[in-house]
């Protein structure tokens, strides 16, 4: 069997049998990781702590500059920043029905009417109007809510008007009876 002595803990290591004797004579100095490991942790790398005056940095440098030596930068002479070709642009085989995920138009009406910039504009409205307090206990900012007090799925014509809507915290606003399932609603 051939065999090894660790550089490290001086203990006796054996070649495994799928590793062929010429590669496993070159390649293991160490019984394990962690004698590699230790072996390894006091040294750093080839040019930490040197200077530009050392023969080894300046030989390195020197190779780097001829290297780029005779080139001339894709942006000379251009100021500013750069901008792409195509920044802004869409392609307009990819609208629409041209796009591969593109599902003939199923997104819900609701979907987007709260999106809108309307919508937002009434709920920044709403927040104004009552000073980013909650209408139930008068907690003032925080995370608020702009609550329609009819219905927004019901009374469609009521959705962007000031007098259907009100602040409130999240906690009141779980409270009321129109929170999520509006099969619990009964109007009044």
């Amino acid at each position: 069997m051939v065999f090894k002595y660790c550089l490290i803990c001086k203990t006796k290591f054996f070649k495994p049998v799928v590793e062929s004797k010429k590669a496993w004579e070159f390649r293991h100095k160490y019984c394990s990781r962690r004698c590699s490991y230790d072996a390894k942790k006091g040294t750093i790398g080839w040019a930490r702590g040197l200077t530009i005056a050392d023969p080894r940095i300046a030989k390195f440098r020197e190779a780097c500059r001829k290297a780029t030596l005779g080139r001339v930068p894709w942006n000379k002479g251009l100021k500013g920043a750069q901008v792409a070709w195509n920044k802004g642009l869409k392609n307009p085989t990819w609208l629409k029905e041209g796009n591969p995920n593109w599902r003939g138009g199923v997104t819900p009406e609701h979907y987007k009417v709260r999106k809108s910039t309307k919508y937002k504009e009434w709920r920044v409205a709403v927040f104004e109007r009552d000073n980013y307090t909650c209408q139930e206990c008068g907690e003032k900012g925080g995370y608020l809510h702009a609550d329609h007090i009819k219905p927004f799925a019901l009374y469609l014509k009521l959705r962007f008007d000031l007098s259907n809507g009100r602040t409130l915290c999240i906690p009141c606003h779980r409270k009321t009876k129109t929170w999520g399932d509006l099969r619990n609603y009964q109007s009044a």
